[in-house]
């Protein structure tokens, strides 16, 4: 697992910045934007965190974890418990809602 410099550069380009503006925005320097993008070295966990909230990606996706760069769930991405919370609590059967989330408690406290 490393960096994506690549797809910080398409983002930021994408976006219209310059690497002095992005540099000012995440509170690093132009010199080490370039660096990140080029791929000579690895941001540290606190500027990969400041880059995903500026451009609202996840760090998982800069990081080449995951090719969703939003994070987006979908159904088949929920287990059978979650699926069944959502459905009684979406139709207000908050009663429901809070017995499967006891019995998931219970599950995993054994």
């Amino acid at each position: 697992m490393s960096f994506q410099g690549e797809r910080l550069r398409s983002l930021r380009l994408q976006k219209g910045f310059t690497q002095d503006e992005l540099a000012d925005q995440i509170d690093s320097s132009q010199r080490m934007i370039g660096r990140y993008e080029s791929g000579d070295v690895d941001p540290t966990s606190d500027v990969v965190i400041r880059m995903s909230k500026f451009f609202e990606v996840t760090a998982d996706w800069l990081l080449g974890l995951t090719d969703d760069p939003y994070g987006e769930m979908t159904e088949d991405d929920l287990s059978p418990m979650e699926k069944k919370l959502l459905a009684a609590f979406r139709a207000g059967r908050i009663v429901e809602a809070m017995a499967v989330i006891v019995d998931q408690a219970k599950d995993t406290e054994k």
